[in-house]
């Protein structure tokens, strides 16, 4: 019989990326699949005790999440490791004789002590030793494995609760902050926008043509940042809504919103060809609509007139909307910052506006917990296509 320590021993890894396999697939994506189902706790440390990296099963195991292990020791989970000596020269040892498993305790986040089988490895790199460690849950009483779930269950939604708290204050802190800021900074641009007509009203026969120029620029200056003041707002209050209850008559709030929407004078707009009535956020509708509704009317060449098309299809859990316009269209390089907050495509004398408005979009639909997709063609048009979802009975 073979020396089990012969025969297992390790191999150095290669710090190269594997080639393709007989199929065609990279090996890496395939591995990092068969890792996360494999059942077991997956935890990779270096010659410190730092842990670099773990599995999902790790997580829920061991009770802390992904980031929170990556802010921990392997000794603060598994304590007789500090038992077996220097870690450097334990990983030595592992990597001299082959994988070693051991029955040994993961200490939980919720400080229970679960018996495990961990099985280690190490392997040399160019920056030294690491181990990789494969841990398997020894429990077999399952009403003990009923009662570490539970309490696992109970730490995690202890979590879930505590980071609903903080990030409810943050965003409460944020919004009064951009409140006061908002009001803060309309103060000097009421100034401005005054002293501007003041300068025209009382000096009107003293200023030339290039003076009046400059103050109109001025006040149109004071109007954009004004409204960006305004649309910086309205992105800060948006927030996660359990409010989906507003009886919402698409037609007419579309209607309503179409007749104040600049430019619509000139635009042919569709509304859908049923009446659709639906429960959601009012509010968070209307942001939505009336910024899609103002892009598609707003980023056409000006040679041809705008025109927009809005389709409603009902699904089992989904409203799913259209808009479709015939405008410049959105090149595929930048189809993936358009959602951005302050990304502008465009230069200013072009199409105005603060660039703020797709990203109210989509943190309304994240508030309301829906998705937006879209597809474009330059110069023939732009599709949005946004599901708002159906309240829960």
């Amino acid at each position: 019989m073979q020396d089990s320590a012969t025969t297992n021993r390790p191999y150095i890894i290669p710090r190269a990326i594997p080639g393709p396999d007989t199929f065609g697939q990279p090996l890496l994506p395939i591995i990092a699949a068969a890792i996360e189902s494999s059942g077991q706790a997956m935890f990779i440390f270096d010659n410190k005790g730092h842990i670099t990296y773990t599995n999902q099963t790790a997580a829920e195991m061991s009770g802390y999440s992904a980031k929170e292990l990556a802010q921990r020791s392997i000794f603060d989970l598994i304590p007789e490791l500090s038992k077996q000596g220097n870690l450097p020269e334990w990983q030595q040892l592992v990597y001299d004789y082959g994988s070693v498993t051991m029955e040994v305790d993961l200490i939980t986040a919720a400080e229970d002590a679960l018996k495990i089988a961990l099985t280690t490895n190490s392997f040399l790199h160019e920056d030294g030793v690491s181990s990789c460690a494969f841990a398997r849950l020894l429990t077999a009483d399952p009403s003990q494995v009923e009662a570490l779930v539970a309490q696992q269950t109970k730490h995690m939604h202890q979590q879930l609760e505590n980071r609903a708290a903080e990030l409810e204050l943050t965003n409460k802190e944020l919004e009064e902050f951009v409140s006061v800021v908002s009001h803060d900074l309309r103060a000097p641009l009421r100034g401005i926008v005054n002293h501007a007509r003041f300068l025209e009203e009382d000096y009107a026969e003293a200023l030339d043509e290039k003076a009046g120029d400059y103050l109109s620029t001025i006040r149109d200056n004071a109007a954009q940042m004004d409204q960006l003041i305004t649309d910086l707002l309205q992105y800060a209050r948006i927030g996660k809504t359990n409010t989906l209850s507003d009886e919402v008559e698409v037609n007419a709030v579309l209607k309503q919103l179409i007749k104040s929407l600049p430019g619509h004078a000139d635009a042919e707009i569709k509304l859908p060809t049923h009446e659709f009535i639906i429960f959601t956020n009012e509010i968070l509708f209307r942001q939505i609509m009336t910024n899609l509704l103002s892009n598609a009317v707003k980023f056409v060449p000006a040679t041809r007139k705008p025109q927009v098309e809005i389709r409603v299809m009902e699904g089992d859990f989904v409203w799913q909307f259209y808009v479709i316009d015939n405008g410049i269209g959105i090149p595929e390089s930048q189809r993936d910052r358009v959602f951005g907050v302050f990304e502008r495509l465009h230069a200013e004398t072009e199409f105005p506006g603060t660039g703020m408005g797709l990203a109210i979009i989509k943190k309304s639909l994240d508030a309301l917990g829906g998705e937006i997709e879209m597809s474009s063609v330059i110069d023939e048009g732009t599709t949005f296509s946004f599901s708002v979802p159906k309240p829960m009975d």
